[in-house]
């Protein structure tokens, strides 16, 4: 099992959102969450395509933040840090091991809600980390967008470690900026969106290397969830 040696405090998180089954399914980044000088904002991205189109959807607010005031100060962290497993918790260490932090890991909330995602699974909300400007060696364990809807995606042709290899794909009718993730020549899914442009930068700079291989399959043949562990080095 792979860890995360190098945690990078993120400086800026997104809040993502999905439509529920039977709608368009695209992560939506809805809002964006900053921390500056150990204060915590809060801010929605009104006026943007994404926000836009997740209203359409159904997307109105993330509870307890109204779409007015422009910005939110108060209560930010709080709010999210409901979403994971408290640090009280007897399996709080079991809990860091399933996204790869090492239990002894010195780490502030902020950036444990930019490494675990503080998913639920019933209000479609995730937060992503765009790893902004991380500082190299650097890991990280990223969970792959849209594997479900790949029809020739085999599971039985994949496994734990096998190497996998980003391709970017600029001519993907739905984001020209999506990135294709491949195990041999079988397609396993994309990089989310709201982490695209940080994984362009790298496999657009030649004085780093980036590897990644398969770390974890959960769930079924008919929704798979493929979670790949990526490493980033000077050359």
């Amino acid at each position: 099992m792979n860890l995360i040696q190098n945690i990078r405090e993120p400086h800026r998180l997104l809040l993502c959102w999905q439509a529920p089954e039977g709608k368009d399914r695209t992560l939506f980044t809805v809002a964006e969450l900053q921390k500056k000088n150990n204060e915590y904002l809060f801010r929605y991205l009104k006026n943007t395509r994404d926000f836009e189109r997740a209203t359409d959807l159904g997307f109105t607010i993330y509870p307890p933040f109204k779409i007015n005031p422009e910005l939110y100060n108060s209560g930010v962290l709080e709010a999210f840090m409901r979403r994971i497993t408290p640090r009280t918790r007897n399996d709080f260490a079991e809990y860091l091991e399933e996204f790869r932090i090492p239990n002894n890991v010195q780490i502030d909330d902020f950036t444990l809600l930019g490494y675990t995602g503080a998913k639920l699974p019933s209000d479609g909300f995730l937060v992503v980390n765009p790893f902004d400007d991380i500082e190299i060696p650097a890991e990280m364990l990223v969970e792959l967008a849209g594997t479900r809807y790949i029809k020739t995606l085999n599971m039985k042709l994949i496994h734990k470690d096998d190497e996998v290899v980003l391709i970017p794909e600029p001519t993907n009718g739905y984001d020209q900026d999506a990135i294709r993730c491949m195990v041999g020549s079988h397609k396993i899914g994309y990089i989310k969106k709201g982490q695209t442009t940080a994984f362009h930068r790298w496999l657009s700079d030649k004085s780093i290397v980036l590897t990644a291989n398969i770390e974890r399959i959960n769930g079924n043949a008919d929704r798979p969830i493929i979670y790949v562990f990526v490493k980033l080095r000077e050359k």
